[in-house]
């Protein structure tokens, strides 16, 4: 029997796509509390009708942020 050499042929598959990076805003919460009169992270986490701890954690990640809580935020730290 003569050697037979096989070819693999293999289809070209179609590129995965690239996630896109989500688009991280700096807000600079914490900053702002502190320049707007020094009003504290508790003061805030109350007008959120939040813990203390998960407002810091909003501070931290503010990309979890939403529109309506920015908007409290705002009016409790005294921005317009």
């Amino acid at each position: 029997m003569q050697d037979i050499v096989t070819v693999m042929v293999t289809r070209r598959r179609p590129p995965i796509p690239k996630q896109r990076q989500v688009r991280r805003l700096k807000l600079y919460l914490r900053e702002w509390r502190k320049f707007m009169g020094g009003v504290s992270a508790v003061d805030c986490a109350i007008a959120l009708d939040i813990e203390r701890e998960s407002y810091l954690r909003l501070e931290r990640e503010p990309w979890r942020i939403t529109v309506s809580e920015l908007d409290i935020i705002a009016g409790a730290i005294g921005v317009k």
